[in-house]
């Protein structure tokens, strides 16, 4: 029939459909760049890395702010807890930028004051 694909369903339907998957793969093949590039950075910074991709995804989409994420004044990342220990999903949250700069500092002070 004129107007009908493969199994009966309707060519917009399907060409609807092929577009959500092709965006939703566009989605994933960035997250995996983004997810592979925090990977590396992480190892070159000598910090341990125990989180897979699709746990990695899973924090950043509950979070609401994965198309956010970023170095940039207003961006967010994932942090870890008190800027302590390994990537892993106890100990990671995602936050702004500023804050996770903040508590950096805050932590900096503190190690600094302690150690005089």
């Amino acid at each position: 029939m004129e107007g009908e694909g493969r199994n009966g369903e309707n060519q917009e339907d399907g060409e609807a459909y092929t577009g959500e998957m092709n965006s939703r793969t566009k989605t994933l093949l960035e997250a995996a760049g983004h997810f592979n590039r925090q990977r590396r950075t992480a190892r070159q910074r000598g910090i341990s890395w125990e989180l897979d991709f699709w746990t990695w995804l899973k924090i950043w989409e509950d979070s609401g702010h994965l198309e956010e994420r970023g170095r940039k004044a207003g961006c967010f990342q994932m942090c870890r807890q008190g800027d302590r220990g390994a990537y892993t999903s106890s100990n990671v949250r995602i936050d702004t930028r500023e804050n996770n700069v903040r508590e950096r500092i805050r932590l900096e002070r503190q190690a600094t004051a302690c150690s005089s």
